[in-house]
């Protein structure tokens, strides 16, 4: 993984990733920070050093297991623990992100810059899904570009070209004129 902007924002980034488990700072080159990922079959690696996408931690910060997940969600079981345990997700912190344990909502927290959940003692089945908080913003969004669309496709009467004339005034000029002619 190379980071290439050298400004203080990347900086941040590079600190931050060193944190990351299973990034392993390879050092700056000339082009940017370079990291590598630990592979899980590497012996040198314990489990608990491998990047994971969604993990379980102890009140020490150390992890405890791995969760399997998709892209945006998670369903797997966990197993029973000490109190303190959260599940850690490798995404920034987020108010999108929601997780339910046996169909009870887990309290949101962070570790750090990630996304987190506390979880109890007991285990059950986890469930991680992320909804970006603008998707009904979205959703309404559409609906009313398509209504606009739908009611501009309506058919509308032609108009009759307008003389700048009243009705009476017409009448009276054709009068006029039949009467002339």
């Amino acid at each position: 993984m190379v980071l290439r902007a050298a400004d203080t924002a990347a900086q941040l980034t590079a600190s931050r990733m060193d944190a990351v488990p299973g990034l392993v700072a390879v050092g700056k080159t000339d082009v940017g920070w370079l990291w590598r990922i630990s592979p899980v079959n590497e012996p040198a690696v314990q489990a608990a050093d491998v990047a994971h996408r969604v993990r379980i931690v102890d009140g020490a910060r150390t992890t405890v297991g791995r969760v399997h997940s998709q892209s945006v969600s998670a369903d797997a079981a966990i197993p029973a623990g000490p109190e303190g345990r959260l599940v850690v997700l490798a995404e920034r912190a987020d108010p999108g992100w929601s997780a339910w344990l046996d169909g009870r909502r887990l309290t949101a927290t962070t570790s750090g810059w990630a996304q987190a959940f506390t979880l109890p003692a007991q285990g059950g089945q986890f469930s991680l899904r992320y909804e970006a908080p603008w998707a009904v913003w979205a959703g309404v969004a559409q609906a009313v570009i398509i209504g606009l669309t739908a009611l501009l496709a309506v058919p509308m009467p032609a108009r009759r070209p307008n003389t700048g004339l009243s009705r009476d005034e017409g009448s009276l000029r054709k009068e006029y004129q039949h009467a002339q002619g």
